[in-house]
């Protein structure tokens, strides 16, 4: 049952006016990137980067002045993989997201593992534009379980040396 017309017109100002904020900020794509926890990057389907978050520059090591409009694969990708990486890209830039462990490229040439998605970026029509990228360091995590199967592996062998068991 509707109130009388003041009240709704005060009602629909205040959501009108508390909602200004949001819209302002989702004008600017860079601070919502920025709200993320992942190293974002968005190229198009060039593999040009056009936007570059804060994480990104943290982790990759590459201000977004110095990464935006370079290409994915010279930037972020190990020369070695880049005949491994373009299927991904490309299947992303079809239509197909993609998600797994893959090792990137920092900035002073090492090498480390993350897991990363990759999904198409679309326009308003429903038309591939772009991908959008995810990336989280997961260097040390590999480096742990890496650690953690070596301390397995010895403990086997010594109960079985042993000859101890498993109880």
């Amino acid at each position: 049952m509707a109130g009388p017309p003041d009240v709704e017109i005060e009602i629909t100002t205040m959501l009108h006016e508390n909602r200004r904020p949001i819209d302002e900020l989702l004008q600017s794509t860079g601070t919502v990137l920025d709200c993320l926890p992942s190293a974002i990057v968005i190229v198009d389907r060039e593999t040009n980067i056009l936007a570059w978050n804060a994480v990104s520059t943290r982790f990759y090591g590459w201000s977004a002045e110095e990464a935006i409009g370079r290409s994915l694969y010279e930037l972020v990708t190990p020369p070695e993989l880049r005949d491994t990486a373009r299927p991904i890209v490309e299947g992303a830039l079809a239509g197909e997201p993609w998600h797994g462990h893959v090792k990137v490229m920092l900035r002073g040439g090492e090498i480390v593992r993350t897991f990363s998605f990759l999904g198409p970026l679309t326009d308003v029509d429903g038309a591939i534009v772009g991908a959008v990228c995810a990336a989280d360091d997961h260097s040390q995590l590999h480096a742990l379980t890496e650690q953690a199967s070596a301390l397995t592996d010895r403990l086997v062998l010594a109960l079985s040396a042993g000859h101890l068991g498993a109880w």
